[in-house]
Formats: C-alpha cells, sequence, structure tokens
C-alpha cells in the first residue's frame, strides 16, 4: 500500500475542498480508512476515483479509427 493523506491532502490532490473529500467518502465514492478519529485515504483510492469518474475513456474502451475523418 502506498502513502496514506488525511482530507486536506486528498483534497488538494484532487483539486477540492475538505468538506467535498469529506462527502465522498461519506457516500462510499472514495475509499478512506478511519485511524482514531482521522480519516487517510490511500493513493490508491484517489487513483481508483479519479479513473472511475473520468469523462476520458481508457485505450481498450476507446473503438477502433476508421481512419476516415
Amino acid at each position: 500500500m502506498g502513502e496514506m493523506l488525511d482530507l486536506q491532502e486528498t483534497a488538494k490532490r484532487l483539486g477540492v475542498s475538505r468538506v467535498t473529500v469529506y462527502r465522498l467518502v461519506r457516500k462510499g465514492q472514495l475509499r478512506a480508512h478511519r485511524v482514531g478519529k482521522a480519516w487517510r485515504v490511500a493513493e490508491e483510492a484517489i487513483a481508483e476515483y479519479l479513473q472511475r469518474t473520468s469523462n476520458v475513456p481508457r485505450a481498450e474502451e476507446q473503438p477502433p479509427s476508421s481512419g476516415r475523418r
């Protein structure tokens, strides 16, 4: 497992507020672990969230090019 980030660090990486990160965690959209009273988010969980919510299809999901424009 990679680095564990607090909600503030996670918010900075995602470009959102700490409150937004907390909401994502509470809704189950972003995996996090409770350590004492604090939440920690693994770097892998951030990568998974970004991949799941991206509007850019992965290479294997793109239809083959017909060569015409």
